[in-house]
């Protein structure tokens, strides 16, 4: 199975529901589909649910991060800045749970702004966002 080869699954509730064939409605669907990834080899399985935030399961730990509040304008990149949050603060040494939080800030902060390209958040907008909570 690919899956196998993935170190960090992160799909959106949609996604995950149409691979994993479960439920993604709750919370606690949520977090089962992603043990299910987890079950298939998946180290880290993370699942997006827009507005109500993100699930986890990982080797260490598992649980949830809130989704940032903040007006949308536009969801086209809120994705792609969650998974590039998630990486950067991943290679700056944090710890999961504390990456997802830089991964949540930027993909809030990716839906205050129209089009893909210039919604995406610069560091700065993420720390700003991160110390306001």
């Amino acid at each position: 199975s690919l899956l196998a080869l993935v170190d960090f699954l992160v799909p959106n509730e949609h996604e995950a529901a149409h691979l994993s064939g479960l439920p993604t409605d709750s919370l606690v669907d949520a977090s089962e589909a992603a043990r299910h990834f987890t079950g298939k080899g998946v180290p880290n399985a993370i699942i997006t649910r827009g507005a109500r935030g993100a699930v986890w399961v990982s080797p260490s730990s598992s649980g949830s991060v809130a989704a940032y509040r903040v007006t949308p304008v536009d969801t086209v990149a809120a994705g792609d800045a969650f998974c590039g949050g998630l990486a950067a603060a991943l290679a700056s040494g944090e710890h999961l749970p504390e990456a997802l939080r830089w991964a949540s800030a930027a993909g809030a902060l990716a839906t205050t702004i129209a089009g893909a390209v210039p919604s995406l958040p610069t560091r700065d907008a993420v720390e700003q966002l991160l110390a306001s909570e």
